[in-house]
């Protein structure tokens, strides 16, 4: 290093805010370099190997590029890289023991085999899916104030709500018209009089959680949806899943890939931002597989030019 400070951005674009400082004499691992985001500065930035400690982080075209080809990928049905193309669009036929086997320690999960049985066989969605998503969004049932009851809300009128949570209370309001948030504030010491049935709500897959506010957004949606049990929204987010992506007449995503990357429409109607989202669920889904060999899978693997 040639100067006394150098900052460190998530990002190569000096408008996005620093997340570390290096000093004079530290030495850093350098795994690459990037284009600075900024398309009107010609400059090239180092991507370093950095603990900044949060979980998330810009990602690499290079990241992007092993996540999106399928070329990079072990295609052969007895890896789990395959199981990112498991169609997803129907019930797999896996009986309420075995489900309940595999929720035992899981929190607020823990036996509700037959709800994610009766949403599979409801919504026609594979039932591993469900239960590797859910895992994934909830932290195994036991980490998410979202999906066990934690969070309350309540409606102060038809487009405001007061959200309730372990980190403290909430004011979210909405336009009207486009239903985008207008507003959301943390207040404190609000008058729960001011608030119409206020409920405990669940969120078993994070609909509606926007990384922005994840548990605000999140609640406000469960109540929205009526979620107010761990059963109904097992089975009502299945029915979201099923009608929005897997079952979408217009988007038709029915694996996880697709889900994902939508590779009919690029960019558009993705279910998640972490480029690792349709990875991170094929262990599970690739575990149950092997030991129910019986059980049928299809697979839907996109071919790029």
């Amino acid at each position: 290093m040639g100067t006394n400070n150098l900052n460190v951005r998530f990002e190569p674009n000096t408008r996005i805010a620093s997340i570390g400082t290096l000093r004079l004499g530290d030495t850093v691992t350098i795994i690459g370099t990037e284009r600075d985001t900024n398309l009107s500065m010609d400059r090239t930035w180092y991507a370093i190997l950095f603990n900044h400690g949060e979980h998330w982080q810009f990602a690499r075209p290079a990241d992007i590029r092993r996540n999106v080809d399928p070329n990079g990928m072990n295609l052969t049905p007895d890896h789990r890289d395959m199981y990112q193309f498991l169609v997803l669009s129907e019930s797999s036929g896996v009986s309420v023991e075995y489900l309940n086997q595999e929720l035992v320690g899981k929190g607020i999960l823990e036996n509700k085999g037959e709800a994610f049985e009766e949403a599979g066989t409801r919504h026609r969605v594979n039932e591993f899916y469900l239960l590797s998503h859910a895992f994934l969004e909830t932290g195994h049932g036991i980490r998410s104030p979202l999906a066990d009851g934690r969070i309350q809300v309540g409606k102060i009128h038809d487009h405001k709500f007061v959200s309730i949570a372990p980190e403290g209370t909430f004011i979210a309001e909405r336009d009207p018209i486009t239903r985008a948030w207008t507003s959301i504030e943390k207040v404190e010491d609000f008058d729960l009089k001011q608030a119409n049935n206020i409920r405990k709500t669940y969120n078993m897959f994070g609909i509606g959680a926007i990384d922005a506010c994840p548990h605000v957004c999140g609640s406000i949606r469960a109540y929205e949806e009526e979620w107010f049990s761990a059963d109904s929204a097992i089975v009502g987010g299945a029915g979201f899943i099923a009608q929005r992506y897997v079952h979408n007449s217009v988007h038709q995503q029915n694996t996880l890939y697709k889900m994902r990357w939508n590779p009919n429409n690029p960019g558009l109607h993705q279910y998640a931002t972490d480029i690792g989202w349709a990875s991170k669920q094929t262990s599970m889904l690739f575990r149950h597989y092997q030991n129910l060999p019986h059980l049928r899978k299809t697979f839907d693997i996109p071919r790029f030019n």
